[in-house]
């Protein structure tokens, strides 16, 4: 479904970001959109 791969892709930028404070901003976006 389109959500599981909208899920899919957060997890992935998550992974490859670990180290980054960005992601939990990009990842508020995502879910205040």
């Amino acid at each position: 479904s389109c959500e599981n791969v909208h899920t899919m892709t957060l997890i992935r930028d998550i992974k490859a970001n670990k180290s980054s404070g960005n992601v939990l901003s990009r990842i508020a976006n995502k879910f205040g959109q």
